[in-house]
């Protein structure tokens, strides 16, 4: 227990004195550049574990009746301590889902559709109970690490409140409270957190053209080495020379897939009314698409966590079932068949839990597991550049 304190205490250390900001820089290599930032941070990390929500006012989690994800779903969310709550959805009729399509040229097949209304469902449990200010929202296959409560929210959550203090907070009509901090920053800077994708992937120009104070490099000592990350985010990391063991946090560019995304109320309700009330006219390919068209409208302010820190497991699509074949897998798509989600370290959803044994037992041998085993950054490896040493 001690041992894993001082690691703690040194990875806080880490992230208060080496937390980098990408600088405008040469297209094609973007250089770390060290950024003093000890005496704004300190105020708004503080090490401790996040709530069993996750900072969000829920978390809630898209799931049909009778899926056959869900039990793995529960039982990670039993392991890990946290909360999820999944909402009834209707029995989807043929008038559901033609409401949903264009009106000219649909491309949506039916499983898409089943999927995005199951999507539209939550966002409407979510705006029904008005206690909740803002949500996190699952899809029933997701996997994510063990430490995912104890250390890769806080350090997320951490680098948001960074970034939401550099932004210029908009005009609001409603109370003064829409200003204050709050466990994911300002919530008047953000609209969507990408905080489970199957990438966001631009060139490093990309990247080198966002204002230097809204990316972050920041040091995540449970992020599997890039020879372990599917072969697109190691490449990426290593075009924009990200160091190991470390996560950004920036505007999105091209992100795809909502394996967990968190909302506010007020972009929940535009999402539901304005972005994904239907598919638009000529054809739009599933859910996802509509979210990321969202995110290209500059008054809807998307951020990404890259890499991810929720990715699905590998398993049957249920779209493609529903459409009548072609299962598809993203481990088999790439030729590599794993234990886990891609660029997830310890996935929950593939630990055992031994016969007779208690979660809470599991859970306590599981983190001395090798491969659960927390290493990478300790406080005496980080230079001022964010570089190891």
């Amino acid at each position: 227990m001690e041992r894993r304190t001082n690691r703690w205490l040194l990875l806080a250390l880490a992230l208060l004195l080496s937390i980098t900001i990408v600088r405008h820089a040469d297209i094609g290599r973007i250089r770390h550049v060290a950024h003093n930032i000890t005496n704004r941070l300190r105020p708004l990390y503080t090490g401790a574990h996040a709530n069993t929500t996750l900072g969000f006012g829920a978390i809630i989690a898209v799931s049909r009746p009778g899926s056959p994800r869900r039990e793995g779903l529960i039982r990670a969310a039993n392991i890990t301590e946290i909360d999820i709550t999944i909402p009834d959805q209707p029995q989807w009729n043929a008038e559901d889902i033609a409401n949903l399509r264009a009106a000219e040229n649909s491309t949506l097949t039916r499983g898409s559709a089943l999927a995005w209304l199951g999507h539209l469902n939550a966002l409407r449990y979510f705006l029904h109970n008005t206690t909740l200010s803002t949500v996190l929202i699952l899809e029933d296959d997701v996997d994510f690490s063990l430490h995912l409560r104890t250390h890769q929210i806080p350090l997320a959550a951490t680098a948001m409140r960074m970034i939401a203090s550099n932004l210029t907070v908009p005009p609001s009509p409603r109370s003064h409270k829409s200003r204050l901090q709050n466990y994911w920053g300002i919530p008047n800077t953000w609209d969507l957190l990408y905080l489970g994708h199957c990438g966001d992937i631009y060139p490093p120009e990309s990247l080198a053209s966002l204002p230097q104070s809204q990316v972050i490099i920041y040091p995540d000592p449970t992020l599997p080495p890039h020879s372990a990350l599917h072969g697109k985010t190691s490449s990426q990391l290593s075009d924009l020379h990200v160091p190991e063991g470390h996560r950004l946090l920036h505007p999105s560019i091209f992100p795809l897939c909502t394996f967990a995304i968190a909302l506010t109320r007020h972009s929940a309700q535009r999402i539901l009314t304005q972005y994904a009330a239907c598919e638009a006219d000529g054809g739009t390919e599933a859910y996802d698409v509509r979210i990321l068209e969202a995110c290209r409208d500059p008054t809807f302010r998307c951020w990404t966590v890259n890499p991810e820190l929720f990715h699905h497991v590998e398993a049957e699509s249920e779209i493609a079932t529903v459409n009548g074949g072609g299962q598809w897998s993203v481990t088999e798509a790439d030729g590599d068949r794993r234990e886990e989600a891609f660029n997830i370290g310890c996935g929950v959803r593939s630990l055992a839990v031994r016969e007779g044994e208690s979660v809470a037992e599991a859970r306590e041998r599981l983190r001395g597991e090798e491969r659960c085993r927390i290493g990478g950054v300790e406080g005496d490896e980080v230079t001022q550049g964010g570089q190891r040493s």
